[in-house]
């Protein structure tokens, strides 16, 4: 609750991270982490770029042979209801991270967000195309989710896109409803104009848990597939009418198959 105690501590960090940075501090009586999960703190000039500090070289290698992109939806995809954390199996409630979508809350990573990297997208360029401004620029929520996505490595950016101003990069936020096919089409011409790098349509991968969202990517060139299937917020209705996803993605729902698909089909 006072984060000025704790200058560039990561918002994500464990039990054992804090308990070495208070050890690295000085502060008498608190002994070094030890055991499983113990951990050296990583200490943060800039927490927004404190993904890119690690050099993987074996990462970097695989990111360099990328022929795909997954691109996101942020709420209720990549996130979870607010206060779900123990309802929802595989999630992460991250206390000290804001989350102001549906009336807000402590940011909850969904199944897919903790587990991305065992998906087929962990090979994949990634990107996100966001119905919500992802609370805005600068917080500590798009912080994490450029963390989760694996850091400008597999983004190639670390700069976030307002919709109404264009696409100059692979995080696009303020995209509204039932017009991102238009958004994934401008990250794609963006990583082949300014990255360097050519993925051809049927390697694109959408997922979100908004029906009319999904329903928009047919006849687009792009694969789409509705997730959250087992979990749905019949409290929290989108503009159409529709419900909107409950835990968000499971891991287990992202699948390299090329069409356009909705739940059970």
């Amino acid at each position: 609750t006072n984060p000025q105690w704790y200058p560039n501590l990561k918002v994500t960090a464990n039990f054992a991270e804090v308990q070495d940075f208070i050890h690295k501090d000085g502060h008498a009586g608190c002994a070094k982490s030890c055991g499983p999960g113990a951990a050296e703190v990583e200490v943060e000039k800039n927490p927004e770029e404190h993904v890119e500090k690690g050099f993987d070289i074996e990462a970097e290698q695989t990111a360099a042979k990328a022929s795909c992109l997954c691109v996101f939806d942020v709420d209720r995809t990549l996130t979870t209801r607010q206060g779900r954390a123990r309802s929802c199996p595989g999630t992460k409630e991250l206390p000290l991270v804001y989350d102001g979508a549906f009336g807000g809350g402590a940011l909850v990573l969904s199944d897919l967000a903790v587990g991305l990297q065992d998906t087929f997208c962990g090979k994949c360029f990634r990107g996100i195309v966001a119905t919500g401004n992802v609370g805005g620029p600068g917080s500590k929520a798009r912080s994490v989710l450029l963390e989760q996505l694996g850091g400008s490595r597999w983004t190639k950016s670390s700069s976030w896109s307002h919709s109404s101003t264009g696409v100059n990069s692979t995080l696009v936020v303020s995209a509204g409803n039932g017009k991102k096919p238009e958004h994934v089409r401008s990250i794609v011409n963006w990583l082949r104009d300014e990255a360097k790098e050519q993925i051809e349509d049927k390697d694109v991968y959408f997922f979100d848990d908004y029906i009319p969202n999904i329903e928009a990517f047919q006849n687009s060139g792009f694969n789409a597939r509705l997730i959250s299937c087992s979990s749905r917020d019949h409290m929290s209705l989108g503009d159409s009418g529709h419900s909107v996803g409950l835990c968000g993605a499971m891991a287990e729902e992202v699948v390299r198959t090329p069409g356009v698909y909705m739940c059970g089909s």
